[in-house]
């Protein structure tokens, strides 16, 4: 792996090691911005390696957190290994090849590798830009507007979610609490590795009392079920008469380096649903999402921000703060009961 990722003229390596010991010394001395895992490491299993990680990323200055690229035996696109590293804030996850002495190492290792990486670092210099107030009232309308639209509330209809980095553990914390307030139809955009979004679902289904599922392209939507969008495709809410909600998927190009895009469900149920929607934006890395969400409050609709502090990632979270393009921030563990009041009309935006 060295010799792999010293080869490419931007990537820079920070250190090697062999043991965890000496890891935790070097990432608590000097956070690099990546790290790769074996997760099979003999001196400690994976599962706490993810989590002293993540314990270090809580004393990070904002925008500063440590990647993490799991790389392993048996961890195959929508194993078990694989979503429980991706549930403890890995960013993705590798499978590790099986070497024979004397071989070079696969190809496809050392492309999907350095790939990973890149993208990565792509989407991470792009974390935490304020967008400016001239910005934010182009996309999602003027403080008048919101004013006067504010008046034309319509009940929620729907709650729409995004996340990305940590965004799986936060959900699997999130969802059980909240399915026992509302009985609406949950819509979902979490950034994952294609063919993980399955696992993720099925995953959720066998710990709520909902049905969850990967959205189907012209399926319609029913209350206390939630749809998961399937990674590799764009999701939209579409209107299909007077009192129904459908689904469609898109193979549009990536927006705001994502695919499916937060920006996308967002925008599609600000024009479907105007004030009837209810967005949340989760933790995650980038700014995908605050565009859409301008849209949502331009329309009346209501959003909640995870905070910092029990955000894995505050790059979705905090890029949507910093646009104006929130109504609420609540620790993750609040964020249900604030969601019962606004659909019960308790904390609805003033006037």
């Amino acid at each position: 792996m060295e010799d792999i990722l010293g080869s490419q003229s931007d990537i820079s390596i920070a250190g090697s090691v062999f043991s965890a010991a000496k890891a935790y010394e070097i990432l608590q001395r000097s956070p690099p911005d990546i790290v790769t895992i074996d997760l099979a490491m003999s001196s400690l299993d994976g599962t706490k390696i993810l989590k002293e990680i993540q314990k270090i990323n809580a004393l990070q200055p904002r925008g500063r957190s440590i990647g993490i690229l799991a790389i392993s035996e048996h961890l195959t696109v929508g194993s078990e290994g694989a979503l429980k590293a991706l549930q403890q804030g890995a960013f993705d996850v590798l499978e590790k090849p099986l070497l024979v002495p004397h071989e070079a190492i696969p190809q496809a290792f050392s492309t999907s590798l350095i790939d990973k990486i890149r993208t990565y670092s792509q989407r991470r210099e792009g974390n935490y830009k304020v967008v400016s107030r001239v910005e934010s009232d182009a996309v999602g309308g003027s403080s008048r507007d919101n004013a006067r639209l504010s008046n034309e509330r319509s009940p929620i209809r729907g709650i729409m979610i995004a996340a990305s980095t940590g965004g799986p553990k936060a959900l699997s914390s999130l969802l059980p609490e909240l399915v026992k307030l509302v009985n609406l139809p949950i819509v979902i955009v979490q950034h994952m590795p294609l063919g993980f979004t399955t696992s993720l679902a099925e995953s959720l289904s066998s710990a709520l009392p909902w049905h969850v599922h990967e959205a189907r392209d012209a399926e319609r939507v029913e209350p206390k079920t939630i749809y998961i969008a399937p990674s590799g495709r764009h999701l939209h809410i579409r209107q299909q008469g007077e009192e129904h909600l459908m689904l469609a998927l898109s193979d549009d190009v990536p927006e705001s380096g994502c695919k499916p895009s937060a920006n996308v469900l967002y925008r599609s149920a600000a024009n479907q649903l105007g004030s009837g929607v209810l967005a949340i934006i989760l933790t995650g890395m980038g700014d995908d999402g605050v565009k859409g969400l301008m849209a949502i409050r331009a329309k009346g609709g209501y959003v909640i921000a995870q905070d910092e502090a029990t955000s894995v990632v505050w790059g979705m979270p905090g890029a949507a703060v910093n646009a104006g393009a929130v109504d609420k921030i609540c620790p993750l563990s609040d964020i249900p009961s604030m969601v019962f009041s606004v659909i019960n009309g308790r904390d609805r935006r003033s006037t």
